[in-house]
């Protein structure tokens, strides 16, 4: 389930000065898949908690499907310690982007 762009759409009266450098009423985070259309609206003095809040959950997200899916496709050949050692990295590698992103 990737997102994609479903299509150019027409700008209200609202968004009108959206690209000629003045501000707008409020910040805004779209998500757009073929089953489901989600939109955030908040106005500017919490533009930041908004960001923080789609960083967290894209990196819970990616914290709980990144181990899952390794020990899905990992082949049972490979020891076990491998395994959670590729987990544990993928994990590490998360972190690293949470602080970085936090900054």
């Amino acid at each position: 389930m990737g997102a994609e762009v479903l299509g150019e759409r027409e700008p209200n009266e609202e968004e009108s000065g959206r690209d000629d450098g003045i501000p707008t009423w409020g910040s805004l985070i779209r998500i757009e898949t073929a089953e489901l259309t989600g939109e955030v609206v908040v106005p500017p003095s919490q533009t930041r908690h908004l960001l923080d809040t789609a960083v967290t959950a894209l990196v819970a997200l990616g914290a709980l499907a990144g181990p899952a899916l390794t020990f899905k496709v990992v082949p049972a050949a490979l020891p076990g310690w491998a395994a959670a050692g590729t987990a544990v990295g993928q994990l590490v590698v998360f972190a690293l982007v949470v602080l970085i992103a936090r900054k």
